[in-house]
């Protein structure tokens, strides 16, 4: 959240003229990100949203549920498709999932995880973070175990 910008233009935070700035001034922040995009470093948040950041793409699915503006996501593809991410091999250093996996159903889970792996530059990072909450019932379930065959190799 910009403050400077809240304050030039004299609003208050819970006005839905500020709603309106917020989604311009990211509008306009992502297309200053998108002039300056680089291959290198090149970072991919998968479920991002409206996540903008130098050196990151955004894969997420735009749907009436999560009707985000197009220009906010790089690569609008829904994981459950089980179809081949949009995105060559070996394309990026490194792909951050935050909260999405614990949404997917199993071959989800594991469709996503193999192509995370594949467009992976070699010795690129893979940080996925899930639903604390749920850890204790996803080590009860299938998918955990295949899961651990994907990660291990």
């Amino acid at each position: 959240m910009d403050l400077d910008l809240v304050a030039k233009l004299g609003l208050k935070l819970h006005n839905k003229v500020y709603n309106i700035a917020c989604t311009n001034y990211k509008r306009l922040k992502k297309r200053m990100v998108i002039s300056k995009y680089r291959d290198n470093p090149k970072y991919l948040n998968i479920g991002g949203g409206i996540f903008v950041r130098d050196h990151w793409r955004v894969l997420d699915f735009i749907t009436p549920w999560y009707n985000y503006l197009g220009i906010f996501v790089d690569y609008d593809f829904d994981l459950e498709s089980l179809k081949k991410f949009p995105i060559d091999d070996e394309s990026f250093d490194l792909v951050y999932i935050f909260h999405v996996l614990e949404h997917l159903s199993d071959q989800a889970v594991v469709h996503t995880l193999k192509e995370t792996y594949r467009i992976l530059k070699p010795g690129g990072v893979r940080i996925v973070v899930s639903d604390i909450d749920l850890a204790p019932l996803s080590l009860q379930t299938p998918t955990f175990k295949v899961v651990q065959n994907v990660i291990s190799g």
